[in-house]
C-alpha cells in the first residue's frame, strides 16, 4: 500500500476513535457533573489526572520502541530483543510507580483540605485501585508499541475505544446509581484489564512461544534507554505541564474552581489532540521517509498538514468566541459553573491555535533523532508555566492558570518552530 493510502487508512482509525470518544465524553461529562455536584467533580477530575500523568513515567520508551520496530530493514532477533527488554522495563517501572501513586494516596489526603469532601474508606479504597489502573495503563503502553510500529491503527486503538468508553459512557452510567469515587474508578479499571487481555491475544500472535515473554539484552536495553531519556524529559513536562495547574487550584483554590478550569481545559486538549492523533500516524511513517529520495514527500507532507492544523486552529478560536458561552450553558446547565468556564475557555482557544502546530515538528525532530530538542522546550514551558502559575493562581484562580498557561505559550512555540526550521534545512544540506 502507497504512503498516501497508509496515512489515510490510519488516520481515519486514529481520528474515527478519536471523535468517538469525544461523542462519548460530550455526553457522559454533564452526567457525571451533575450526579457528583460541581465540587466532587472536581475532586474526581483530581484524582483522575494522576494516571494520564504518572503513565509517562516510562523513561520516554514508548518512542524509542515505536523507532527502533519502524527503522527499515531491522533483523528478526533485534526485533524480538526490542520487545522482550520493553516489555520488563515496563513491568518494573510500572510496579515502582504503582508502589508510589499508593504510598501518595496515602499519605496526601491528611494535608490537603479537598480530599476531606470524600470519606475516609473511600479515600483508603482509591489507594488500592488507582495503582492497579496505573500498573495496567503502564503495560498496556508498551503492548500498544507493537500495532503503531507496525502501523496496525485498528488495533492500536482498541484502548481508546475500550478504555475510552469505561472513561465515559459507562462512568457516568454508574454515576447514576452511585456517587462513590471508589465504585467509579473500580469500573475504569475493568475496562483496562479487558485491554490488557485482548491486547495480548494480538501480540502473542506476533511473538509466539518465549519471544512473547520480557527479557534483558543488554545493549537493546541501553539504546532504548539512551535515546528515551531524551524524549521522556519531554513527555514528562508535557504532562506536568498539562495537569500541575489543577494541583495549584486544587492547592489554593476552592473545588468548583478545578471544575471551572477542568472543563475548558479539557475541551481544548481534546481539540489538540485530534492533532496529535495524526502525529502519532505520521511518526513511524516520517521516520522512513528520511531519505535523500524521499525526504521531498515528507517535506510536502509536513507543509500540507501544518497548513490545514493552523486552518483548523483558527476554525477553532472563531468558534470558542462566537458561540462557547452558548454551548457551555445548553451542554452543562450549570449557570455558575458557566460563567466562571467561558472566559477560561476564550483564553485557551489562543493556546489551542498554537501548540496544534507543535506535534508534527515535534515528531519528525524524534525520527531525526534530535529527541532533546522538544524535550528542552518541553521542560522550558514547564517551568515557565509553572512560576506564573504560582504567582497568578492564588490572586486569579482558574483564571489566573489559563492566562499563565497561554502566556507560557507565546513565548515557548515560536521558538521551538523557528528551531524546528533550522534543523529541518540543516539535515536537508546534509543530504545533498
Amino acid at each position: 500500500m502507497g504512503i498516501k493510502k497508509t496515512l489515510i487508512k490510519n488516520s481515519f482509525f486514529n481520528l474515527g476513535s478519536y471523535a468517538y470518544l469525544l461523542l462519548a465524553a460530550f455526553f457522559s461529562i454533564p452526567i457525571i457533573l451533575r450526579s457528583l455536584g460541581a465540587d466532587v467533580f472536581g475532586l474526581y477530575i483530581l484524582v483522575a489526572s494522576i494516571i494520564p500523568l504518572v503513565s509517562v513515567l516510562d523513561l520516554g520508551l514508548s518512542n524509542a520502541v515505536v523507532r527502533e520496530m519502524s527503522l527499515p530493514e531491522i533483523k528478526k532477533q533485534d526485533y524480538i530483543d526490542v520487545w522482550r527488554s520493553s516489555f520488563m522495563l515496563y513491568l518494573l517501572s510500572g510496579f515502582l510507580i504503582a508502589l508510589g501513586v499508593f504510598v501518595f494516596l496515602s499519605l496526601i489526603p491528611s494535608y490537603w483540605s479537598i480530599f476531606r469532601l470524600i470519606d475516609p474508606k473511600t479515600l483508603t479504597y482509591l489507594s488500592f485501585i488507582i495503582p492497579l489502573t496505573v500498573l495496567f495503563n503502564h503495560v498496556n503502553t508498551h503492548l500498544l508499541n507493537l500495532p503503531q510500529a507496525r502501523q496496525r491503527f485498528e488495533i492500536y486503538n482498541l484502548k481508546t475505544i475500550i478504555v475510552g468508553t469505561g472513561n465515559t459512557i459507562i462512568t457516568a452510567l454508574v454515576s447514576l446509581w452511585t456517587r462513590n469515587l471508589g465504585d467509579l474508578f473500580l469500573v475504569q479499571l475493568i475496562f483496562h484489564l479487558t485491554t490488557f487481555m485482548l491486547l495480548v491475544f494480538y501480540a502473542k500472535g506476533i511473538f509466539p512461544g518465549w519471544e512473547f515473554f520480557p527479557g534483558l539484552t543488554g545493549k537493546t536495553v541501553s539504546r532504548l534507554v539512551r535515546f528515551g531519556l531524551k524524549n521522556f524529559v519531554g513527555s514528562f513536562a508535557n504532562q506536568i505541564e498539562a495537569q500541575m495547574s489543577k494541583y495549584v487550584i486544587g492547592a489554593s483554590a476552592p473545588a468548583l474552581a478545578i471544575t471551572a478550569f477542568s472543563i475548558p481545559q479539557n475541551i481544548i486538549l481534546k481539540g489538540a489532540g485530534v492533532v496529535s492523533q495524526v502525529a502519532t500516524v505520521i511518526f513511524p511513517t516520517s521516520t522512513s521517509l528520511l531519505t535523500k529520495e524521499r525526504l521531498p514527500k515528507l517535506k510536502k507532507l509536513i507543509w500540507v498538514v501544518e497548513g490545514l492544523t493552523l486552518v483548523f486552529g483558527l476554525v477553532g478560536v472563531i468558534g470558542i468566541y462566537a458561540f462557547g458561552n452558548q454551548f457551555l450553558l445548553w451542554w452543562l446547565k450549570e449557570e455558575e459553573v458557566v460563567r466562571l468556564a467561558v472566559p477560561i475557555l476564550k483564553t485557551l482557544s489562543f493556546y489551542f491555535l498554537l501548540t496544534s502546530l507543535t506535534p508534527i515538528p515535534g515528531v519528525i525532530l524524534i525520527g531525526l533523532n534530535y529527541p532533546q530538542i522538544p524535550s528542552f522546550f518541553s521542560v522550558l514551558t514547564t517551568v515557565i508555566e509553572i512560576v506564573l502559575l504560582f504567582y497568578l493562581v492564588p490572586t486569579y484562580h482558574a483564571a489566573g492558570a489559563a492566562t499563565a498557561i497561554l502566556v507560557t505559550t507565546l513565548i515557548t512555540v515560536p521558538l521551538f518552530l523557528l528551531v524546528f526550521i533550522k534543523r529541518f534545512r540543516s539535515y536537508e544540506k546534509s543530504l545533498l
